[in-house]
């Protein structure tokens, strides 16, 4: 149940950035900043259930190696300095097709130097707390795409299409294409210090938080399986 409550907003977030909006092809380079963290792992596993060639960025060998056994195949170290040319020398020369980028700040920096021509860079949010600025003669010289990612205002607009996603998400769970990565359970009094240790970096894929027992239960005869979510 755990593992189920962490799918919707991370996995139906990479899944509408890379079909929907990147429309991804099989056999595509993607480059996955954060690749650790929910949503990036969330990416990994889903860029590798679509067929593409996932090159993983993390700041540790446990994250980076997280990320290789949920389908990354490669894992470089982002921290390092001048770390796009390992990228160049992975896709020789040519640069990736899609960069998927929840992180921004620095990341953002040497990222968007690894985009191919006729690529797409894709902004999920700003997990380095710096929003970085680009100079658009780049993406005109190199004929990419930037593309800005609200999973959010999408699903509720359009529900068939998030719902057809979300299905989707699960029949991959359920053929064991992916399983998602709990790696941290805490009560729902302890949210303040869980959202610090996700803003510090001290959790790699997805945080639960678990209601007391006492709370009333949500009983699936009370949904239609058409109804929307409320988050």
């Amino acid at each position: 149940m755990q593992e189920l409550a962490s799918l919707p907003a991370a996995h139906g977030t990479a899944l509408y950035s890379l079909r929907q909006r990147a429309r991804l092809m099989s056999g595509e380079w993607v480059l996955v900043l954060g690749a650790a963290g929910g949503v990036g792992l969330a990416a990994v596993q889903v860029a590798a259930a679509l067929g593409a060639r996932v090159i993983a960025c993390a700041s540790t060998p446990n994250k980076r190696e997280l990320a290789l056994l949920n389908g990354a195949a490669h894992a470089i170290d982002y921290t390092s300095a001048d770390w796009r040319k390992d990228v160049l020398a992975i896709t020789g020369a040519s640069g990736v097709q899609v960069v998927f980028d929840p992180v921004g700040a620095d990341a953002f920096d040497e990222a968007i130097r690894t985009v191919g021509w006729g690529g797409r860079y894709l902004v999920i949010g700003f997990a380095g707390q710096r929003i970085p600025e680009l100079k658009v003669n780049h993406p005109l010289v190199k004929g990419y795409d930037v593309i800005g990612v609200r999973y959010d205002v999408w699903r509720d607009r359009f529900w068939p299409e998030a719902r057809a996603n979300l299905l989707q998400i699960l029949a991959w769970c359920a053929d064991g294409r992916m399983r998602p990565v709990v790696s941290r359970v805490e009560p729902m009094h302890n949210a303040v210090e869980a959202l610090a240790a996700i803003a510090n970096r001290q959790v790699t894929g997805k945080l639960v938080l678990v209601a007391p027992a006492s709370a009333p239960a949500i009983h699936s005869a009370d949904h239609t399986p058409d109804e929307r979510p409320t988050t």
